[in-house]
């Protein structure tokens, strides 16, 4: 006899972070991301509208993919007013269909949540047999769940161990080049090489910068699913992003925002022949008045990748060599090439575990433990 499931209304959380929360709804084809703090609101609300901008300008046959924001929706708060938004419709000679398109997503959808939130295009998870392969090769044997997503960090390399990791983020996996290769290898049918995903980033970033005009801070590049049994690339969370105008002084505003970033972007050397097809798909998105612009960009973070920079006033984080932006560049893995790790917090020491390169650092005058660069607490 077969049992008949109900599928349930009530979200379930799929990831969350300090701004905000991404649930889920069964048999949904979007997201909810929802504030953690009902006074972040206005947050939020910008990063709808940032995405709004991210998917009308730069989602055109780009490699990465941008989701739509759907709609968005702002509970009434003391004697601020209720909102309710979504993006505006065709008009009826511009759709290609004889049906109008209707609301994709009613305010009624947001009821379950009592803050600001607003809708937008689900990122799947992983295929269930890459899921297997990720675990089987990298997963202590105790973790049977996971990764739904990958972040792609060519911008540091991790280690290789004999032995499984200690601590391990199930949901977000780092793969970095030598990762994402293996996976190639395993899944080639399926996968892009790795030149033209840095490739797509640069493509991406520079779109960002020239066609919708913000800076990139603290955005995502990740890999996931399509919904049935290959993958996707996605560019998410905007809500840290800012504009910037074209005048001389955001250049600096665009370097420094590349560098706090987690390590996504290859590292901008010149002897890098994976930065040079990043390089190449960013200036991609330039072109008339725009290219200078680019070119300062690159000039800007090279120049500051080749100086380089150790805190001072930071014991531990002057002798590891920490740069100002946090990046770790003196850890050399077994390829003997600069393996740069970011440093989540420099208020407490950081035990990072050995699976991303650093043995735990120890302090008995302050708290033994704190983050790896993905949060998860390592001790």
């Amino acid at each position: 006899m077969i049992e008949t499931i109900i599928l349930s209304d009530n979200p379930v959380c799929i990831g969350r972070g300090s701004f905000a929360g991404v649930y889920l709804v069964s048999a949904k084809l979007w997201v909810f991301k929802v504030v953690q703090n009902a006074q972040d609101a206005a947050a939020i609300s910008h990063e709808y509208d940032a995405c709004r901008t991210l998917f009308q300008c730069c989602n055109n046959n780009s490699f990465f993919a941008v989701p739509r924001a759907l709609a968005l929706n702002v509970p009434r708060i003391d004697d601020t007013c209720a909102t309710f938004l979504m993006p505006p419709q065709l008009s009826p000679r511009l759709q290609a269909s004889r049906r109008p398109i209707r609301h994709i997503v009613r305010e009624g959808e947001f009821s379950p949540f009592d803050k600001a939130a607003y809708a937008l295009d689900r990122v799947h998870d992983l295929p269930t047999g890459v899921k297997a392969y990720l675990r089987q090769c990298y997963f202590p044997s105790s973790v049977t769940v996971g990764p739904s997503l990958c972040r792609l960090y060519f911008g540091k390399e991790v280690p290789i161990s004999t032995q499984p990791p200690r601590f391990i983020n199930s949901q977000n996996f780092p793969l970095d080049v030598r990762r994402y290769e293996a996976l190639f290898e395993k899944f080639p049918e399926d996968l892009d090489p790795v030149e033209k995903v840095a490739e797509g980033m640069g493509e991406m970033l520079g779109r960002i910068h020239a066609w919708a005009s913000y800076d990139g801070r603290d955005i995502e590049f990740v890999l996931g699913g399509n919904g049935f049994s290959s993958f996707s690339f996605w560019v998410i969370d905007f809500n840290q992003m800012r504009k910037w105008t074209k005048q001389d002084s955001d250049i600096e505003t665009l370097t420094s925002a590349f560098f706090s970033n987690d390590p996504y972007y290859p590292r901008p050397r010149s002897s890098d022949a994976l930065y040079a097809t990043f390089k190449t798909g960013y200036l991609s998105a330039f072109s008339g008045d725009l290219v200078p612009w680019g070119n300062a960009f690159l000039a800007a973070i090279e120049d500051e990748a080749s100086s380089g920079f150790s805190y001072s006033n930071s014991g531990f984080s002057s002798a590891l060599g920490f740069d100002r932006h946090g990046w770790f560049p003196g850890y050399r893995g077994a390829n003997a090439s600069p393996a740069p790790l970011y440093c989540t917090t420099l208020l407490v020491p950081v035990g990072i575990s050995q699976e991303f390169g650093l043995e735990q650092l120890q302090d008995d005058s302050q708290a033994t433990f704190g983050t790896d660069l993905h949060g998860t607490i390592v001790r």
